[in-house]
């Protein structure tokens, strides 16, 4: 079919359309706002395919996905709107729930407040067998908690609009390599509008211990791995520490890099022959969740079928987008030589196991790429992909996107965001919740609770690795890379808080680590609270009252 160009939607009239249609279909693209010439660009498009009626029904399905279930919001509110929203939804949902609990048999109860919330285009966070088949009561109450509580309702709503916004921008070929890879340029603002109210938030707050010390809690995540530099050193040490001990290993160890890619069905969009962006015929609607989540079950199946062979491996995975905003992962893998054959053989066949036969399969959905140390270390071959994803450091174009790295790497982390991916993850390697809390303890602090517990001489030494950031030394300390989790000499130490949540689920709070024989070592030694105010030093000491905003304990900053 010729290419025409495209009509002024306000002035098109198909053979044969009546004006109500017309109408209709201008006030229909006018409320679509950001996406309003994408939308008519596919409508004409079916047009002339299929004709207006075809076309007409196509933009009806839009227009019932543009609300926001029955809220009266639509996917595209502002979060102000959807805040008021969850005030008055949550307080209504509260009400209901006295009401029916107090009419209705327990069942019939529960399944009349889940008609009234569904208004949301939520549902209740408890699984349905867990009234119907049998009665429990504490995951019950907690479900019921949570749709009353307006500050879980309204980060559901924002996930829900978030992400249901963004995948129809990307039926719509708006999130492509040149414009707006990886995420769309709406989604892009709203993710980084809201990071910026957090940090707003964060710079009002402030933690204060006993001691005295005040931080404003935008200082203390700037400390932590939540500032994007210090995420990218951290990961940086232990790809540096697990590659050095791999090579120190009396074992002789081999690094691959494996490239594991969805099936076509899965992409919005594909590049043809020519180089050109076009749209892909085969794809099934599924959104970068759902493309997560099947990557996540070939590695399930992977990481089973390994087992069971007795193959012994570790490494660190990444997960990132292509340009259409669906993920692949790069996966490096350290293997035993004699096993290394039947390891990408495995991964192989999993890889493919799903429309293996389709075209380009062997050479797109699967790639594995022995490191020959000669050229280069595995680190520096996986470290373009941590830049990439965390802030470009060192990188000066995104071919992918085809945007400068650094520009690149917001949109990245803001397409993280938004579909709830998990970026890295370690493939073995001891875990690094006990390095970090072994960083938080001063040589002196560390050695006062050792002379009390007579632990082995050996934890300090692993506190030594840890505290001068020298992850093989640690990696050698704790047992190796694939040491057993129950052999390791510490681990992380948590225990149920007497009190539950607000959704009264029981707290699992971390407060330090654990030896092999039992003995706890507190990495917590400071209690803090936060406050809207700075604390004024002479009131944390004696027995003056303390005015002001209450202040609650910085659990989630320590």
């Amino acid at each position: 079919m010729a290419k025409v160009p495209l009509p002024d939607y306000r002035e098109f009239v198909a053979p044969d359309e009546p004006r109500e249609s017309l109408l209709w279909r201008i006030n229909i693209i006018r409320k679509c706002k950001w996406y309003s010439n994408n939308i008519w660009r596919f409508w004409y498009r079916i047009y002339r395919k299929r004709g207006y009626r075809e076309a007409n029904l196509w933009l009806l399905s839009i227009q019932e996905r543009l609300k926001l279930g029955k809220t009266g919001l639509s996917i595209d509110a502002d979060d102000f709107e959807i805040d008021s929203y969850a005030n008055a939804k949550s307080r209504s949902i509260g009400i209901d729930i006295v009401d029916f609990g107090s009419r209705f048999h327990r069942v019939a109860a529960i399944e009349a407040i889940q008609k009234r919330f569904s208004s949301t285009g939520l549902k209740i966070p408890v699984d349905p067998k867990h009234y119907k088949e049998t009665f429990d009561v504490d995951k019950v109450v907690t479900g019921l908690a949570k749709i009353k509580d307006e500050f879980w309702l309204r980060k559901q709503l924002k996930n829900k609009a978030t992400r249901e916004l963004e995948q129809i921008a990307r039926e719509l070929g708006q999130v492509k390599k040149g414009s707006s890879p990886y995420i769309s340029d709406f989604t892009l603002r709203r993710i980084l509008s809201r990071k910026k109210a957090n940090r707003k938030l964060l710079e009002k707050l402030f933690a204060t211990n006993e001691t005295g010390q005040q931080f404003s809690l935008a200082e203390l995540s700037d400390k932590s791995v939540s500032n994007p530099v210090l995420r990218r050193l951290e990961l940086m040490t232990r790809l540096d520490g697990m590659e050095k001990w791999a090579m120190n290993d009396a074992r002789p160890w081999r690094a691959i890099v494996y490239t594991l890619t969805t099936p076509s069905k899965y992409h919005p969009l594909k590049i043809a022959a020519s180089g050109k962006v076009i749209s892909n015929p085969k794809y099934n609607r599924s959104t970068p969740k759902d493309a997560q989540q099947y990557l996540m079950k070939v590695w399930a199946k992977i990481r089973a079928t390994l087992g069971n062979k007795s193959v012994e491996y570790f490494g660190f995975r990444v997960a990132e987008p292509h340009h259409d905003g669906t993920p692949h992962w790069h996966i490096l893998l350290y293997a035993q030589e004699h096993q290394e054959a039947m390891l990408t053989d495995t991964i192989k066949q999993y890889a493919l196991e799903e429309d293996g036969d389709e075209r380009g399969a062997d050479k797109h959905r699967f790639q594995a790429l022995r490191i020959n140390t000669e050229l280069g270390r595995a680190t520096g071959y996986l470290a373009k992909y941590i830049s990439k994803n965390i802030d470009g450091y060192n990188l000066e174009r995104d071919e992918e996107g085809g945007l400068l790295a650094p520009a690149s790497a917001i949109r990245v982390a803001c397409w993280a965001s938004a579909w709830g991916i998990r970026q890295f993850s370690a493939l073995g390697e001891p875990p690094v919740t006990v390095w970090r809390e072994l960083r938080k303890l001063s040589s002196e602090e560390l050695l006062s609770q050792l002379a009390e517990t007579c632990d082995p001489s050996n934890i300090t030494a692993i506190h030594q690795a840890a505290d001068e950031g020298d992850f093989e030394q640690y990696i050698h300390l704790m047992g190796g890379a694939i040491a057993p989790r129950k052999s390791l000499p510490l681990r992380a130490f948590y225990f149920l808080k007497s009190e539950v949540s607000k959704y009264g689920e029981e707290v699992r709070k971390l407060t330090g680590l654990i030896t092999t024989t039992g003995r706890e070592i507190n990495t917590r030694l400071r209690t803090w609270t936060i406050g809207l105010k700075r604390i004024p030093v002479a009131l944390l000491s004696g027995d003056t009252h303390r005015t002001g905003p209450p202040c609650g304990p910085l659990e989630f900053c320590q």
